[in-house]
């Protein structure tokens, strides 16, 4: 039998369209790993004896991406780490570097209000810089000033600056290509979950396997959704 004219699927059955909805809305984000990443946060915490301080809601880091940010610095050689968006992310990096000291963290931050708060809450460098046009890959995007930022770093993490629809916090691949160290990387890239986001992955991908590096990655899927890519001596990130 033919179809109506004019009508999709959805419309032709509206209490289906309905179930989908509740779903993607119950189950889309994966919440029940929330509370995972977020035990296995406060136990490494308690091991390394550092106060659970942190704020992990709203448009915060969540506990999935702190668990990231945890076992990166733990786990792999990380002599630099920048931090892109200072916030939650930039207060955990330097508890753990008070505790063990072993890495040089420069965050950068758009906001002068919340560069100084945070900045007075760290002991490391925040650089508080002017969101600037840049053409990205073919895109016209806003991205950090990052002139005379000096790499290489082994980690970035890209939690800013605001979500938009296309391309979203593209300069990414600015860093990548500008900024980190190509033998030896880790990128981090929260709000995949995101249309905009999911775009600047998959430019990210692009290049990485134009430019011939060899990188593992994965997605930590919780409130929220990381992207990782790993590569080098810590590629082994990719099984976060």
């Amino acid at each position: 039998m033919a179809q109506p004219a004019g009508k999709t699927f959805s419309a032709r059955f509206p209490l289906l369209r309905r179930i989908i909805r509740s779903l993607r809305g119950n189950y889309g984000n994966h919440e029940a790993m929330e509370m995972v990443y977020r035990d296995l946060l406060v136990r490494e915490l308690e091991r390394l004896g550092i106060e659970d301080r942190f704020f992990p809601v709203g448009s915060a880091a969540n506990h999935g991406l702190l668990y990231l940010v945890l076992r990166c610095y733990v786990e792999l050689p990380l002599p630099r780490i920048l931090d892109v968006g200072a916030g939650q992310t930039s207060l955990l990096l330097d508890a753990l570097n008070r505790k063990l000291g072993k890495s040089e963290i420069v965050t950068l931050e758009h906001d002068t209000g919340w560069a100084e708060r945070i900045g007075g809450q760290v002991g490391h460098q925040v650089l508080r810089r002017d969101l600037v046009r840049m053409r990205i890959a073919g895109h016209a995007v806003l991205m950090h000033d990052t002139a005379g930022l000096a790499g290489p770093f082994q980690l970035i993490i890209m939690d800013a600056p605001p979500g938009v629809p296309r391309y979203s916090r593209l300069g990414l691949l600015h860093l990548m290509q500008t900024a980190m160290d190509r033998r030896d990387f880790v990128a981090v890239l929260d709000d995949a979950d995101r249309a905009g986001e999911w775009q600047t992955v998959q430019v990210c991908r692009q290049w990485l396997r134009a430019e011939r590096l060899n990188f593992r990655q994965t997605h930590v899927r919780a409130a929220k959704r990381q992207w990782l890519c790993a590569g080098g001596a810590l590629s082994h990130a990719g099984y976060f």
